[in-house]
């Protein structure tokens, strides 16, 4: 490859990277070019593309090229992935587009090899690889359904009749029980769906002796609990 532009026309800007094929004919070595520029190590996650211009130096002798990729190495042997074949490049600046965003997240080289037999002069100019970064989309923290609150008892300690509050962000079946200091089942205050909001529910102590009780409220698959206080 060479870079020396005095007769070779750019695509843009004074620099271009250009092959020139070797005549051995009259040695009788004529055998095809086999030169390779290979670009610097790209690793990158996301979308990946590849836009290059590339063009024949003369319409009498039309280029053959390759684009490799290697995931290993950046030596000739390595590159056994071809993403282009063209033949006959023509004359005129030609513009490639090639979509490498199959090696996202994977270390690769990018090869340019020249395998042109007695031809003239391929030209490579513009190389640019782009990349838009695709971020994950979080995933939405699931809701719980049972989005409820349990405020206990008032007034706590009460005497004989206590009011239980409770706050539901959406309609729920509520399950409210009573029960001692030594889990056994007392009474039960609520077993029925309600709407969203808040709600208070009632609760007459006859018969029961002072002491402490837990009221256990349960919402989907979650309870809470609260300690109240009966003093008569």
């Amino acid at each position: 490859m060479d870079n020396d532009t005095d007769d070779l026309e750019a695509h843009s800007a004074p620099n271009i990277v250009a092959n020139f094929y070797i005549d051995t004919t009259l040695t009788g070595d004529d055998v095809a070019n086999d030169d390779w520029l290979i670009l610097p190590q790209i690793n990158t996650a996301g979308t990946i593309t590849m836009r290059y211009w590339a063009a024949s130096q003369d319409l009498n002798f039309l280029e053959h090229f390759e684009v490799r990729v290697s995931t290993t190495e950046a030596v000739p042997d390595s590159f056994t992935t071809l993403i282009r074949n063209v033949n006959n490049a023509p004359a005129e600046w030609t513009e490639y587009t090639d979509n490498l965003s199959a090696y996202s997240g994977t270390p690769f080289y990018i090869a340019f090899h020249y395998i042109s037999v007695n031809k003239f002069v391929l030209k490579i100019d513009d190389v640019l690889v782009e990349y838009e970064v695709i971020e994950a989309t979080p995933e939405p923290t699931p809701q719980i359904a049972a989005d409820w609150h349990f405020l206990g008892g008032y007034p706590n300690p009460f005497n004989s009749t206590v009011e239980f509050r409770f706050d539901l962000a959406h309609r729920e079946r509520v399950t409210l029980r009573l029960y001692n200091t030594l889990g056994q089942f007392v009474s039960s205050l609520a077993d029925q769906p309600y709407d969203a909001g808040s709600h208070s529910l009632r609760f007459e102590a006859n018969g029961m002796a002072s002491g402490l009780y837990i009221a256990s409220m349960t919402v989907g698959r979650s309870s809470q609990h609260r300690k109240i206080i009966l003093l008569k």
